[in-house]
């Protein structure tokens, strides 16, 4: 302070013509502050405001003190006259003037807040993964004070407070039993944030125990010249710091020093006080050792007179050459030191809203073996922006070559999340996420999420993947075969019927039924159509065509064979035994009733199904696919079609059973007989299908297709074929004279 004052008294361009004066009060205790604080604040001569006379203070800024508990107390006093302060080493957070009453208005600072050297600490931390970590403080707000900052930040940080401590001044073995608690703890990374007095005590304390672990220290001891003189210092561990950024050295200050020593006489009793430059104290040590002491606070020191200078270079209207005659008072200064901003040694000194300044800090490593022992090994700074640095390759660690794990739980394997088995969440056991969730570390390390309904994911999974949508796509190889084979069954319907229009006069096509079995294969051809709803993507749409539309027409074809078998044994048996009942059959139309009946039974029955909870696309979420199938609908009605199908080919294979013993040509039996063994082995190969391997959905789809194919190839080959044939390859047979022969044939054998 006294070199600084000296420099700017000696300026040519600060403060022209005006020298500054000073006191210097020794702040080694609150009593002491307290008195120093008192005697700034006495009147030294009054002034009028408005109608009144109030009381100026003999100094118009106070520099100091230097502890964050001292500062907040004397601060008081200087609140009624608004007189500035100016600290270069007060860092509590409380001292921000942050709040909507603001407690400070006339504080300001040359030393970075707490705020800032608490989060270069837990940048280390984070640095490094260590989340498990006790804190040790003295019984000052400037501990209070940084360990509430520290909870605050390692909220976000993943890191836990393991253990919270006060150092004790007059109980070593308090302060024992304090870092033996932290050892059955396990906790081997301690954050020390106290002053150098408190850390000592606690450092000697654990030098005496042999206790090693890794140190983090604030910068009131980092850079401690003495402390790590002390003996057996490397039995601590690692000790890793937050300083203030080393500058460099004041020009002229160790020359100062000198000429101060060597110019000032020794003391003597009663030789009353000094002014000035004379340092009567100054002759009970040697320059070296006043040069050598803790550097950290110099540039704090220097930058807070130069900032009260430039605040009175400011008021004072100074120019080049003079300033003005004015008097000054005290809240003059704020209002300018709230603005002033000048460069010291490349660094900008200026003063926020809160009379705060920027943080830049240097994170120091104690080498034991390096001549020069404090290693700044990386950097912290608030602005513009916070930023952090740290080179790990400049450590040495005494638990060896690579930086230790203090962590409480080791991290869990990828894809497991943390199971809590304590109070802190630091603590845990994992557990591995099972199929259908994952886990996100970043953001949730404790909980499983789960997929959405179109994702999946397998155990242990960090991410999830959509689901394959599974369907019977139009361009697969089985669904091209169906669409294949559906248009050739309708063009061979179609080529059967056109033969069968050319032949329509031939006994075989009126054996066959004529007009009834040119409308079988008209509904053939439409049963077929039903196989093409089975491709794409399943809508209301095609769900609601697939099943009627097979239903409605093969309901009508198995409707017409079981007339046209019940026929056939009518002509030959029911028309002799009943002719009146057989010509009133015919007469009326009973066979075309009868088909009718059956076919809108069927109409309506599919009607009422697709609007009673009618069949409906539905997604089923398997492990890796989402499978799109169409729902049933109603079981019951569906039930009711498929019954009427049944019980119209049981009544075909009964007629045609009935006619067995028919002439060969009017023998319908097998034929029929045929065709409803191939609908019965479809349909019951299908069911079997459904129940074994009913989650293979696109299989079953598939399937149905199949089968709803081989019940119509069944009536086209095993009715119409023989019929074709027969049309085509033996003519001879196709005639009038060849079927009486038979019809005579048949007489004979039934006398």
């Amino acid at each position: 302070m006294r070199f600084t004052i000296e420099e700017i008294n000696n300026s040519t361009d600060l403060l022209p013509g005006v020298s500054l004066g000073y006191e210097i009060f020794d702040y080694c205790s609150d009593i002491g502050s307290l008195l120093s604080a008192l005697d700034f604040s006495v009147c030294g001569d009054s002034i009028h405001v408005g109608t009144q006379r109030a009381c100026r203070p003999k100094v118009i800024s106070v520099t100091g003190p230097f502890g964050s508990t001292e500062t907040i107390t004397v601060s008081q006093l200087f609140l009624s006259n608004l007189l500035p302060m100016v600290t270069h080493g007060a860092s509590s957070v409380q001292l921000s003037n942050n709040l909507p009453v603001q407690r400070f208005p006339s504080f300001f600072r040359t030393t970075p807040s707490d705020k800032f050297q608490v989060q270069a600490i837990v940048q280390i931390l984070r640095k490094f993964r260590w989340n498990w970590v006790a804190f040790i403080g003295g019984d000052t707000d400037y501990s209070r004070d940084a360990l509430a900052v520290f909870e605050s930040e390692i909220k976000s940080a993943d890191i836990c407070l393991a253990y919270r401590g006060t150092i004790s001044v007059s109980n070593d073995s308090a302060n024992a039993l304090m870092l033996d608690v932290i050892h059955q703890q396990h906790v081997e990374v301690i954050v020390l944030f106290a002053h150098i007095e408190h850390v000592t005590l606690l450092l000697r304390t654990a030098i005496k125990n042999n206790v090693q672990k890794v140190w983090i220290g604030s910068e009131t001891w980092t850079l401690s010249s003495e402390l790590i003189k002390e003996n057996n210092i490397e039995r601590l561990g690692t000790v890793l710091g937050v300083t203030l950024q080393q500058m460099d050295p004041l020009k002229g200050l160790k020359q100062f020093i000198h000429r101060s020593v060597s110019s000032t006489p020794p003391s003597s009793p009663g030789s009353g006080r000094t002014c000035g430059q004379i340092c009567e104290e100054c002759t009970n040590v040697t320059a070296e050792t006043i040069y050598s002491q803790d550097s950290t606070f110099s540039f704090s020191i220097y930058s807070a007179i130069y900032a009260i200078a430039h605040a009175l270079h400011s008021t004072l209207s100074c120019s080049p050459s003079s300033c003005m005659n004015l008097t000054v008072e005290p809240h003059m200064l704020i209002k300018a030191l709230k603005t002033v901003t000048f460069n010291l040694y490349n660094r900008s000194v200026e003063f926020d809203d809160n009379g705060d300044s920027p943080a830049f800090f240097d994170i120091v490593f104690w080498d034991w073996k390096n001549n020069s022992p404090f290693v700044t090994v990386g950097s912290f700074h608030s602005v513009p922006t916070p930023k952090f640095s740290l080179d790990q390759g400049l450590f040495t660690w005494h638990t060896g070559k690579n930086a230790p794990e203090l962590r409480c739980s080791p991290e869990c394997p990828t894809g497991h999340r943390r199971v809590k088995k304590s109070f802190h969440s630091c603590c845990f056991e994992c557990e591995i996420c099972i199929a259908g969730t994952y886990i996100n570390h970043t953001a949730d390390p404790n909980t499983c999420q789960k997929c959405q309904e179109h994702e999946w994911s397998g155990n242990g999974s960090t991410s999830c993947q959509n689901r394959t949508v599974v369907f019977l796509r139009h361009d697969a190889a089985v669904s091209i075969v169906l669409m294949l084979a559906a248009s050739s069954t309708i063009l061979l319907c179609g080529c059967v019927l056109a033969l069968f229009v050319y032949h329509y006069d031939t006994p075989v096509v009126k054996s066959a039924g004529g007009k009834m079995s040119l409308l079988v294969l008209v509904f053939l051809a439409l049963s077929t159509v039903s196989v093409f709803f089975f491709g794409g993507r399943p809508s209301p749409t095609t769900c609601s065509l697939r099943s009627p539309t097979f239903l409605v027409f093969y309901t009508a074809t198995l409707s017409c064979l079981a007339i046209r078998s019940f026929l056939i044994v009518s002509v030959f048996k029911l028309a002799v035994k009943l002719p009146k009942a057989y010509e009133f059959w015919v007469k009326h139309g009973g066979q075309w009733l009868i088909v009718a009946i059956c076919t809108i039974t069927q109409v309506l029955l599919s009607i009422l199904w697709v609007y009673a909870n009618g069949p409906q696309p539905n997604q089923i979420q398997l492990i890796r696919e989402t499978v799109v199938i169409c729902t049933w609908g109603n079981i019951n009605i569906l039930f009711a079609m498929f019954t009427l199908g049944g019980l119209l080919s049981l009544a075909s294979f009964a007629f045609a059973y009935m006619g067995t013993d028919l002439p060969k040509n009017y023998n319908e039996g097998k034929a029929v007989t045929f065709s409803l063994l191939i609908f019965y082995i479809s349909w019951t190969l299908f069911l079997t299908l459904y129940f074994v391997f009913n989650e293979n959905y696109v299989g079953i789809t598939v399937a149905q297709a199949f089968c709803i194919l081989l019940s119509i190839w069944g009536v086209l080959f095993g009715y119409f074929g023989p019929k074709c044939y027969i049309i085509l390859f033996q003519p001879e047979r196709n005639t009038a004279t060849y079927f009486k022969a038979a019809i005579q044939t048949y007489s004979l054998q039934m006398r």
